[in-house]
């Protein structure tokens, strides 16, 4: 055995890097946490964001993957005020590609209705719970599923840690939690448990960006493979310096496509006129190349010295040189033309919208529907007109809870919601009394696509 001397950088350096959770195999990665949904209070959708925003200002940026029936919604906290660059036809797995070199924890949150299935590299298990008596035996519940799994797979080494934690609750009541919970887990489940609490009300959250990707009740297990792929590739990836030469067509994460590469401008290279010349203008003779020209002193007598040469005149401007009576200047570049492309609304509206910001707050059975707010403080529901049900829905639930959407964001200072109603055609384009409909139109110019965004008139 031989001993290794202590380096004192190698203490501190988590101070510098932060805290850093190996895997199977030994490498050094961001956390995965399965994030267990028990009884929570109203909205829990809400204190999920809470939960995830706490996270991520005491572990750096965090990526919560919250899994539906036929969707699966990213949304990453407290990223440096840095939004990732994910394309609006992004998939799911080039999202996790684009975020992933800066996150430092993943959440995967499943549905409540699955199956509790822990993968085999989890490194944490959290469950979220209120304080009353039947979210305490929910929690519990839920502990005991996560510790059949971890022993159907036949490898106790690997059980990762779990642990609860309470929202809405006050520190007296989370700490009766778990004295409730760590009594009755050592004494069935030979676990120990620790108990969490500390948030108790709603407040502003930082999300840098938030997306729903399409994905057809996909497993836990499947998602882990995806952030793991994601971490691979990122970390694969060769670092892109500054030359423009070692970045390719495009400075970007994804590979190129050629129908979004702008073209390139040209010099035009003098030569035949492309278009037919009318017979009275004769065709332009080549102009040979000139020598510098050179000016001799003037002859003088033998006995007289010699004056200094005069001074050479000064270099003629190439164009002047070159210029030729009558020819014409080469063609200016045709200016780019837009073209309207046959597409679908993308996944998020209200970017697209002038005048209006996003906010971190859905509805918790309608969270497709998504909320904004304007310069006056009043909130907006904005969805597709095929969606009018779910936004009435949506707009009554904003009203009944107006008081808790002006706590979760200051911002809000007008409780009535308005309805903003986005089409992809102006022909589907109708007035209705007290609606906005907005007309988003996906159009190219030079090779790149953009949304154009229009309000209908009334």
């Amino acid at each position: 055995m031989s001993a290794v001397q202590d380096n004192p950088f190698d203490r501190n350096l988590d101070a510098f890097l932060g805290t850093r959770t190996p895997d199977r195999k030994g490498a050094v990665g961001a956390t995965r946490t399965l994030v267990l949904v028990g009884n929570l209070p109203v909205l829990s959708g809400l204190w999920l964001s809470q939960y995830a925003d706490r996270e991520a200002r005491e572990r750096g940026a965090v990526c919560m993957l919250r899994v539906d029936s036929d969707a699966v919604q990213l949304e990453l906290f407290v990223a440096n005020g840095r939004r990732p660059s994910v394309r609006p036809q992004a998939t799911l797995a080039e999202a996790l590609r684009s975020v992933a070199p800066s996150v430092s924890a993943w959440l995967v949150v499943p549905r409540t209705s699955d199956a509790v299935a822990v993968p085999a590299d989890a490194n944490e298990i959290v469950v979220l719970t209120g304080a009353d008596d039947p979210a305490v035996i929910a929690a519990y519940t839920l502990v005991k599923r996560c510790v059949e799994s971890i022993e159907s797979r036949g490898d106790a080494r690997s059980r990762p840690r779990i642990s609860v934690t309470v929202l809405g609750a006050s520190d007296d009541e989370s700490a009766l939690v778990e004295q409730k919970l760590d009594k009755t887990t050592r004494a069935f489940l030979d676990v120990d448990l620790p108990v969490r609490g500390g948030l108790q009300r709603v407040k502003p959250i930082e999300s840098a960006f938030r997306g729903t990707f399409d994905a057809h009740a996909p497993l836990v297990e499947d998602v882990f493979a995806m952030i793991r792929a994601a971490e691979a590739a990122a970390s694969a990836e060769v670092p892109m310096s500054n030359d423009s030469s070692s970045r390719g067509d495009r400075g970007e994460r994804f590979a190129p496509r050629r129908e979004r590469l702008a073209p390139r401008r040209t010099l035009i290279e003098p030569g035949p006129i492309p278009f037919t010349r009318s017979a009275a203008i004769p065709p332009m003779p080549a102009s040979p190349a000139r020598a510098p020209a050179v000016v001799a002193p003037a002859p003088v007598a033998a006995a007289e010295p010699a004056p200094a040469p005069a001074p050479a005149p000064a270099p003629v401007p190439a164009a002047r040189a070159t210029a030729v009576p009558g020819a014409l200047p080469p063609e200016p570049l045709a200016p780019a033309r837009a073209r309207i492309i046959k597409g679908e609304l993308p996944a998020q509206l209200v970017p697209e919208l002038a005048g209006l910001e996003p906010i971190a707050l859905r509805a918790p059975r309608d969270n497709h529907i998504e909320l904004a707010i304007d310069g006056e403080g009043r909130l907006h529901v904005v969805g597709r007109a095929t969606e009018a049900a779910a936004i009435l829905r949506v707009r009554g639930w904003a009203r009944d809870h107006a008081e808790i959407l002006a706590l979760a964001d200051n911002r809000i200072s007008r409780a009535d919601p308005m309805i903003d109603l986005v089409v992809p055609d102006l022909r589907e384009a109708r007035s209705i009394d007290g609606v906005t409909v907005h007309v988003l139109t996906l159009v190219e110019v030079a090779g790149r696509r953009a949304y154009v965004a229009q309000v209908a008139p009334a």
